[in-house]
C-alpha cells in the first residue's frame, strides 16, 4: 500500500501495477482467492490503460495460478490462451514458458495426457532455449574478458615502450629549454611595451565612450520629462472626464434624496415607489459609471491587464440583459434577441462583460420610451458577430467619427435629455481592440444606431 501511495505520488504509472499485483500475491498467499483475484484484475486493467505488455503478461498468469487451485480450470485456460496469444506475439519467451508449464498441470488434473503431455514438451523447449541462451551468453562473456586481458597485456608492453622514448625526448628537451627561455624574455619585453601602447590607446576610447553616455543619459532625460508632461495630461484629462461625469448622476441622486426626505408624508405609495425606482436607477447608473470610469482610467495609464479565456458570448449577453431589464421595462422598450445557441469566443470575460453591458446600457439611454432593442449573434468565418440594433436617436457623423477614431470624450444628449460623455463606447472600442476584435458603430440621427463586435472564434 504504501509502494502504490508513493508510485502515484510520483506519478510512476508502472510502479502503480506492480504495487497492485504484489498486494494480489499476498492475498494468494493467505488463500484469500476473491482479494487476490480482485487486485490481478486490477493490475490487468491498469497495464492494458498504459499499454504494459509485461504487467497484462503477469496478471494474465496470477489470475490462471488463482483459478487452478480453486480447480475453475476452464477460466485458467481461457485466461492463459490470451495471455499465451500476447506472449508469442511480443516474443516474451519466458511468459511462454511458464504460460506452457501451468497449461500441461491443468490438463494433467483434468487427465487429459496428451495436451498436457504436449504443453510440457513446448514447454522443456524453450526453457531449453533459454538455458542454451543464457550458456552462450557466459561463454560470450568469458570470451570478451579474455580478449580484453590480452589487450591490457599489449597496453603495458606499449606503454613500456612510450616510457623509453619519453625519456629519450626530455633529453632533447632540455636543450630546447634554453633558446625558449630566451626567446619569451624577448617576447614578454615586447609586449610590455606593446601593453603601455593598448593603455594609452584604451584610455582614449574610454573617453569617447564617457562621452556618448553622456549624451544619451541626456537624451533619456528629455524622454522621461516629456513622458511625465504626457502623464500629467493624461491625469488632468482623467479628472476632468471624472468630475463632469459623476456632476450630473449625483445632482439627481441629492434631488431625490431631498425631494423624499420632505416630502415622504404627503406623497401616496405609487408617487414612492416611482421615486424610489428612479432613485435606484440613479444609483445603478452611478455604479455602472464609476466602473467605466475605474476601467478607462486603468486603460489610460497602462494598468489594464488581458487575461483571454474560452467564453460563451450569448451567456454573457443573457446574463446583461437580465440586469437592466427591469430599467427597459421602467421606459416600455422591447428587447428583442436571438441568443439561445452557445458561440464560444477566446476573450477576456470582464472586459468582454463591460462592453456588452456598455453597449445595452448606451442603446437604453439613447432610445425613446416605447422603443426597441433587437440582439443578434452569429459567426462569419473565424469570427463571431454579435450586433446591438437600437430605434435611439441616432448620432451625426461628428459624433459617429470621434466614437469610430476614439479621438477623445464627447458630451451628447440623450434621450431623456441629459448628457453623455460617449466614455463607454470609447471604453467599449478600447476593450474589443485590446480582444484583438473589431468595433463598428453604424448610425444615422433621427433612426438608431447598430453596433456590432466581431470577436476571435473558439472553432
Amino acid at each position: 500500500n504504501h509502494s502504490y501511495e508513493i508510485c502515484e505520488d510520483i506519478e510512476y504509472a508502472k510502479g502503480c501495477v506492480k504495487s497492485v499485483h504484489n498486494q494480489g500475491i499476498v492475498y494468494q498467499k493467505r488463500l484469500d482467492d476473491a482479494q487476490a483475484i480482485a487486485k490481478f484484475k486490477e493490475a490487468l486493467l491498469l497495464s492494458r490503460q498504459i499499454g504494459y505488455q509485461k504487467g497484462v503478461l503477469g496478471a494474465y498468469y496470477s489470475l490462471a495460478v488463482v483459478y487452478k487451485r480453486a480447480k475453475e480450470f476452464e477460466r485458467a485456460i481461457q485466461l492463459l490462451n490470451e495471455g499465451l496469444a500476447i506472449a508469442i506475439k511480443e516474443n516474451v519467451r519466458k511468459s511462454m514458458s511458464d504460460y506452457y508449464a501451468i497449461l500441461s498441470e491443468i490438463y494433467a488434473f483434468k487427465n487429459n495426457y496428451k495436451k498436457a503431455l504436449e504443453f510440457y514438451k513446448l514447454h522443456t523447449h524453450i526453457s531449453n532455449e533459454m538455458v542454451n541462451l543464457e550458456s552462450n551468453n557466459k561463454v560470450a562473456e568469458l570470451q570478451a574478458q579474455y580478449r580484453v586481458s590480452l589487450q591490457n597485456r599489449e597496453n603495458e608492453v606499449l606503454k613500456m615502450d612510450n616510457q623509453i622514448k619519453e625519456l629519450k625526448i626530455k633529453r632533447k628537451n632540455h636543450y630546447i629549454w634554453f633558446a625558449v627561455i630566451v626567446l619569451s624574455l624577448l617576447i614578454v619585453l615586447v609586449i610590455i611595451i606593446y601593453k603601455r601602447f593598448l593603455l594609452k590607446k584604451q584610455a582614449n576610447i574610454d573617453l569617447q565612450d564617457l562621452n556618448k553616455s553622456i549624451v544619451l543619459k541626456n537624451e533619456e532625460l528629455d524622454l522621461l520629462n516629456k513622458r511625465l508632461k504626457k502623464s500629467k495630461d493624461q491625469q488632468l484629462k482623467l479628472f476632468g472626464v471624472i468630475s463632469h461625469e459623476l456632476r450630473n448622476p449625483l445632482y439627481w441622486f441629492r434631488n431625490l434624496v431631498q425631494m423624499l426626505s420632505s416630502r415622504i408624508d404627503i406623497m401616496d405609495k405609487e408617487m414612492v415607489a416611482k421615486s424610489l425606482n428612479s432613485l435606484n436607477e440613479s444609483a445603478t447608473n452611478t455604479f455602472h459609471l464609476m466602473d467605466n470610469l475605474l476601467n478607462w482610467s486603468k486603460s489610460q495609464l497602462g494598468n489594464m491587464r488581458y487575461n483571454p479565456e474560452v467564453v460563451d458570448i450569448n451567456a454573457l449577453i443573457r446574463e446583461n440583459v437580465a440586469l437592466i431589464s427591469h430599467y427597459a421595462e421602467f421606459k416600455q422598450i422591447k428587447i428583442m434577441s436571438s441568443i439561445e445557441i452557445a458561440f464560444w469566443v477566446k476573450a477576456d470575460k470582464d472586459m468582454i462583460k463591460t462592453v456588452i453591458r456598455n453597449l445595452l446600457s448606451n442603446a437604453i439611454k439613447f432610445t425613446p420610451d416605447n422603443g426597441q432593442i433587437e440582439i443578434k449573434t452569429n459567426q462569419r468565418g473565424k469570427s463571431v458577430v454579435f450586433e446591438i440594433h437600437d430605434t435611439g436617436i441616432g448620432m451625426d457623423e461628428n459624433t459617429l467619427n470621434s466614437i469610430q477614431s476614439a479621438s477623445g470624450i464627447k458630451y451628447m444628449p440623450t434621450a431623456d435629455k441629459e448628457t453623455g460623455s460617449g466614455l463607454g463606447l470609447v471604453l467599449s472600442k478600447e476593450f474589443v481592440e485590446i480582444n484583438q476584435g473589431e468595433f463598428i458603430v453604424e448610425s444615422k440621427q433621427g433612426v438608431g444606431s447598430v453596433f456590432k463586435v466581431k470577436l476571435p472564434a473558439m472553432c
